[in-house]
């Protein structure tokens, strides 16, 4: 038997991302109420991009706060770095793509709160005091299985369990076809030794080059983002509203939305509108979010 790729370790997050599109698309932009499987999903789903695509833990999973999610940082790469202490010397940090971290923000602005009407009555020790935790369960707790949640949804998807553990092995032995600096950043990584947020940056595009992503979902941009996201000093008005119209129609007669289109990139974008770039990018990623949820309904 052939060993485990990382593309094997995350082919369920292939088998249950046109659901988890069409769950997401129903709460952002109709902020339409979820089923309760339909929270679990997108709840499983995120878990498994932390433990099985960023090689995180399942410890990170269970103890993120809402406070760390709050201070996550946008890099000039359109990348979010977030930090979480696991000692007091170390801390694991992590990179979501732009894709990854409007996803992040409807669970946190759509579905958490949802799953914290259903909190009994009843507070347990990890409900007093402290930061709130990020990832809550149906019950409006704090996880406390991740892995088997990770578990449960490759049992969803008929396909073999896959752990935190399992991955970590198979991206590492992956990464010894990689130069030494580039398997030194994952590497770092792997140990929480990454330290300045350009390397986090670096080592998640190197796991995505491990496990076979071709696309980059970082259209950068960000020196006038806030922390979630919203520019800061963009062009206001009617006359910025048109100019940036004619540049996404442009844009489409070169790019068109597709259903497995790559996203364009910084290239075609800044040679469309180096002024509306960051617009352009995520105006065509939420059209093709949209066109996925169409396909799949």
């Amino acid at each position: 038997m052939s060993p485990l790729t990382p593309k094997d370790c995350l082919a369920v997050l292939r088998a249950a991302k046109n659901y988890f599109l069409a769950v997401i698309g129903k709460v952002s932009p109709r902020d339409s109420p979820l089923e309760m499987t339909e929270c679990c999903l997108v709840l499983f789903y995120l878990e498994a991009i932390v433990i099985l695509k960023h090689l995180q833990r399942p410890g990170v999973v269970e103890h993120m706060t809402v406070k760390e999610w709050m201070k996550r940082t946008r890099q000039e790469s359109g990348y979010t770095v977030i930090k979480h202490p696991t000692s007091v010397q170390q801390v694991s940090t992590f990179a979501l793509s732009l894709e990854e971290d409007m996803w992040f923000d409807t669970y946190f602005s759509h579905v958490r709160p949802q799953l914290l009407i259903c909190k009994r009555s009843r507070k347990t020790q990890d409900d007093m005091g402290g930061d709130e935790r990020f990832f809550v369960s149906t019950a409006g707790r704090p996880i406390s299985g991740a892995s088997n949640d990770i578990r449960r949804l490759h049992q969803k998807y008929q396909l073999n369990p896959m752990n935190s553990q399992t991955a970590r092995q198979a991206f590492e032995m992956a990464s010894k076809q990689m130069t030494d600096s580039e398997r030194s950043l994952v590497a770092d990584s792997l140990s929480h030794c990454t330290t300045t947020p350009d390397d986090v940056v670096l080592a998640s595009k190197l796991l995505g080059k491990l496990a076979g992503d071709s696309s980059d979902s970082s259209a950068d941009e960000g020196p006038n983002r806030g922390p979630h996201g919203a520019a800061w000093g963009a062009p206001s008005g009617s006359y910025a509203k048109m100019d940036a119209q004619a540049a996404y129609d442009q844009l489409l007669q070169t790019h068109p939305v597709t259903l497995d289109g790559d996203v364009p990139d910084r290239t075609a974008l800044s040679q469309t509108s180096g002024q509306f770039k960051r617009q352009l990018y995520e105006r065509w990623l939420k059209a093709q979010l949209k066109l996925r949820v169409q396909h799949v309904l």
